[in-house]
């Protein structure tokens, strides 16, 4: 979604679709949180994201918080690129679902 992003529109919408997603690395995450808190544990999390279909995908991570200001005219040319350009990430139910990685830490709040 992202590349399609950057592809459609430029970096500047890649960039907020990739935001959310980029502390990427344990030990980047740990050390950010020991300043604050004890004994912090940072594991990756195997996950899988699904979602009913593509046009679910586009609206979730589009109209749904990151780039809900997105023209109507814009939001129409991102879901019928998503639509072809996304058509590997369709299972034969017409579901979607992809590897979704996650961070989780966990830690004791300091006195």
């Amino acid at each position: 979604m992202v590349g399609l992003l950057d592809r459609l529109f430029g970096s500047g919408a890649g960039d907020a679709l990739r935001a959310p997603y980029s502390l990427e690395d344990p030990d980047e995450l740990h050390d950010l949180l020991a300043s604050d808190f004890e004994d912090v544990d940072v594991r990756e999390m195997e996950g899988v994201a699904r979602f009913d279909s593509i046009d679910d995908w586009v609206h979730t991570d589009i109209r749904g918080w990151t780039l809900s200001d997105l023209s109507d005219t814009d939001y129409e040319t991102l879901l019928g690129a998503a639509r072809t350009d996304l058509v590997q990430y369709v299972q034969a139910d017409d579901s979607v679902a992809f590897s979704a990685p996650a961070l989780i830490a966990v830690g004791t709040a300091s006195s």
